[in-house]
This record gives C-alpha cells, structure tokens and sequence, in this order.
C-alpha cells in the first residue's frame, strides 16, 4: 500500500516497569517504528468543516480543555479523546443555510502504550 519504509529507533529503557513490560523481560536491544508514540487530533476529519464561536472559540478546544480539566488525573488520552468525540458529535450543532450541520473530531493513534498526562503545579 505504501511507497516507504518505517525505520526503526532503539529504546533506551530509563526507568523500572512492571512484569509486564517487553523492555525489561528482553536482554536484547528493544526497537520500535519511527512513526510510533504520535498521538495527533484534528478538530475535524480531513475534508470537513471545523467551527468556531466568536465568544467561546471552536468547538473542538473548548471541548479539549473541559475533558482534560476533569478526567486528566484518572484517564489516560485515548480515553479523554473519544469524550471530546462525543461532546463535540452532540453538543453543539449550526445552522448553516437552514441545515443543521454538525463537527467530528479525527484523530490518528500511534501510541505503543497507555498515555497520561502529568499534573503540574507550577503553571
């Protein structure tokens, strides 16, 4: 399907994991693709119009920003990705030349493992 090749990128394991954990179970190097651990969003799927309120701004971040605000300490960011989905799908709607139109957010998943985002006090 594709023209290219995916390199890979050797791991260099720097903190302890559980049993689990391919990285500790192997004495051998551990490598994985040059496109693995992206996580992207977009506010819209490639061809879609995304929205935006004067006031509130878009949709999309407005959504981002609550879901994170809430659920960041128990959730990891697939998780919190497919609340903004849904919060963003039936939500908010326009009215567009008497059409009700509507936004889905897109997102591409390349993550290897569970991500969580870390709390900071120091904002």
């Amino acid at each position: 399907r594709g023209k290219s090749f995916n390199t890979e990128v050797l791991l260099e394991h720097d903190a302890k994991g559980d049993d689990n954990d391919v990285e500790q179970q192997s004495s051998k190097p551990i490598s994985i693709p040059a496109c693995a651990d992206f996580y992207i969003s977009y506010a819209t799927a490639p061809g879609y119009f995304s929205f935006r309120n004067t006031k509130d701004g878009s949709w999309f971040i407005q959504c981002l920003l609550e879901v994170i605000a809430k659920f960041s300490k128990y959730e990891d960011v697939n998780t919190m990705m497919t609340r903004v989905n849904r919060k963003v799908a039936l939500g908010f709607h326009h009215n567009f030349g008497g059409e009700y139109v509507k936004q889905m957010p897109y997102h591409v998943n390349m993550l290897t493992g569970s991500l969580r985002l870390k709390s900071s006090t120091s904002l």
